[in-house]
């Protein structure tokens, strides 16, 4: 394990538990960014993608830092080990990539932009990535984070009366202004269909008004830290749960649909009267989500409902689609679109062979097109969507860990240390998941931590 060992790759914030040092961090980041952009003061705009990122104004710009490494050294030269980290972060690709994913996404969208006209609607960086090197002396902590440039936006939350009202925890009496709702709307429209431009379509997993900044007078969609291509594979249960799509919720496989669902909660947010997350339990168990009773247009109301259905083909199938009922909307404010899942039903009795009975509305478009294969085949990858995701085992493994901590309960026994269950503790950190290294499955002398197996432990948590 050698020159990886007592490293934690791609840290949380959150995963530092005492508040002190973590305070303490903040401020050796911070110090950090005013040495390296030369001011003498910044501001903290705040943070993202689970304590992985902060956001700081540096005079006119905005400066994005993406967490690194960070290394505990115990009472070692700090000056001597931060220049041997910045090294090897420097040298090795294979910890560079996993940092990058942000700035691979956004490598993307400017191969795209550059030969799109039109409105874009993305937040772009204006720099090239820096790496930037911090210690903290009084907790004998270094770290190698990311610096990004990016341009300075208000943020949706700053900037709509819906999310000032939150901050002061003043009730909301009256949805937002009908042309300002499809405005963001249509705006972000323009970003999804930009991501679906590429060769294999990318997800942003996570829109919500933190994500949304007007700029340039245009509403954009930004923080593409979590964003992947559509067929990559998904290990993680990834987003924000107040504005997460129930198939991500529910730990299923998720394509390009989840971000129409969530653009419509935020655009439902804007239109209601009280914070999205009072119906989560009810947009997700009961799979539906309330009815509006604020003074809005039914042709809105239709939209979102459209948007945020519960079965992902029962929703807008493309940005393109939503999009087009918003710009009648905004053309004729009496103007009501059909239902998206009535429109499903025609589809498919349109298309159905005689004899041949009509599908569960559970199942998602690829397993349709298995079931043409056969039914052996169409149970057999059924069953595989069910149960062998690796959301699954994220959810079992999570089971097992919290169950084991309860008195009385029938894994208390196991005592799982949290460190064997990675996936369900908030440390990223699995290099001491112990794995049998014999050839003899009966064997336990061959145990092994697996950063004694892997070449690259710091890659784990894209396995």
């Amino acid at each position: 394990m050698g020159v990886f060992e007592n490293k934690n790759y791609n840290y949380s914030l959150m995963e530092i538990k005492d508040e002190n040092e973590r305070k303490a961090v903040r401020k050796a980041k911070m110090e950090a960014v005013k040495e390296f952009f030369k001011v003498d003061t910044i501001t903290e705009l705040g943070t993202g993608s689970g304590g992985r990122t902060i956001v700081y104004q540096v005079n006119h710009y905005a400066v994005k830092v993406i967490c690194g490494v960070t290394q505990k050294c115990n009472g070692e030269n700090l000056n001597s080990k931060i220049i041997e980290l910045d090294s090897l972060i420097a040298e090795n690709l294979n910890i560079n990539k996993n940092f990058c994913r942000e700035m691979i996404n956004m490598t993307i969208l400017s191969s795209i932009t550059d030969n799109t006209a039109g409105k874009l609607n993305i937040i772009p960086f204006t720099g090239t990535a820096t790496r930037l090197s911090w210690k903290c002396d009084s907790f004998n902590r270094i770290g190698v984070d990311y610096a990004i440039q990016m341009p300075l936006a208000k943020c949706l939350t700053d900037e709509m009366d819906t999310y000032k009202f939150q901050k002061q925890d003043i009730p909301k009496e009256h949805p937002e202004d009908f042309t300002k709702i499809l405005t963001v709307g249509i705006d972000l429209c323009d970003a999804l269909i930009v991501m679906q431009m590429h060769q294999n379509k990318l997800i942003h997993q996570d829109i919500k008004p933190q994500n949304i900044f007007l700029y340039h007078d245009n509403y954009c969609l930004g923080d593409f830290g979590i964003a992947r291509e559509e067929d990559s594979p998904q290990f993680f249960q990834e987003g924000t749960r107040n504005y997460w799509a129930p198939e991500q919720a529910n730990g299923s496989s998720v394509d390009h649909r989840c971000d129409i669902y969530s653009l419509g909660l935020v655009l439902y947010e804007l239109a209601d009267t009280v914070p999205v997350h009072n119906h989560y339990e009810q947009r997700i168990d009961d799979k539906k989500l309330p009815e509006l009773e604020s003074d809005i247009p039914e042709g809105l109301k239709k939209v979102l409902s459209n948007a945020c259905e519960y079965e992902p083909d029962f929703r807008y199938q493309t940005a393109e689609a939503m999009k087009k009922d918003l710009c009648r909307l905004m053309e004729d404010p009496d103007y009501v679109p059909s239902s998206t899942r009535d429109n499903y039903y025609s589809s498919r009795k349109a298309t159905s062979q005689p004899g041949r009975s009509q599908m569960s509305s559970g199942i998602s478009l690829p397993s349709r097109n298995i079931m043409r294969s056969g039914p052996a085949n169409f149970q057999r990858q059924r069953q595989a969507n069910r149960f062998l995701q690796p959301e699954t085992a994220w959810k079992a493994g999570k089971l097992w860990y919290e169950e084991s901590r309860r008195t009385g309960c029938r894994f208390a026994g196991l005592n799982i240390d949290k460190t064997i269950m990675p996936l369900s503790a908030v440390s990223s950190n699995a290099v001491n998941f112990p794995i049998n290294v014999s050839t003899n499955p009966e064997e336990t002398v061959g145990l092994k931590p697996l950063s004694g197996v892997l070449k690259y432990p710091e890659t784990l948590h894209n396995m």
